[in-house]
Formats: structure tokens, C-alpha cells, sequence
């Protein structure tokens, strides 16, 4: 089964996506979990460091 996005405009199927199984689903909250933890433990410097180094990349990708 997939899930897919349709334009609303034109009814046609733009993407489709392959649906997680429970075990993925777990598994990438569990990641998630771990990622927040991570974050949780720095300062809002270091937080904000890394935001900027997210946005530097971001924009070298999109330009």
C-alpha cells in the first residue's frame, strides 16, 4: 500500500509514497527520541551553531 499527494487542481498523482511497517515506525521514533535527548543536553549556542550550519547547507543546496 502507498500513500500519495494529488494535486488538488488537477487531480493528478504527483508523488507516491511506500508506507513504514511497525517496526520502522518504531524505530524512527526511537531515533527521534535519541536525537531530541542529544539536543536536549546542549547549550543554545551549541543548538544555535548547528541550526546555522543546517542553513548554511540548506542554501548551498537550494541556490
Amino acid at each position: 500500500m502507498a500513500m500519495a499527494t494529488i494535486n488538488p487542481t488537477t487531480g493528478l498523482t504527483e508523488k507516491e509514497f511506500d508506507l513504514h511497517d511497525d517496526l520502522e515506525v518504531e524505530r524512527r521514533i526511537a531515533l527521534a527520541q535519541s536525537a531530541h535527548e542529544a539536543l536536549k543536553a546542549m547549550s543554545y549556542a551549541e543548538r544555535a551553531k548547528l541550526m546555522l550550519i543546517a542553513a548554511r547547507l540548506h542554501l548551498d543546496q537550494h541556490q
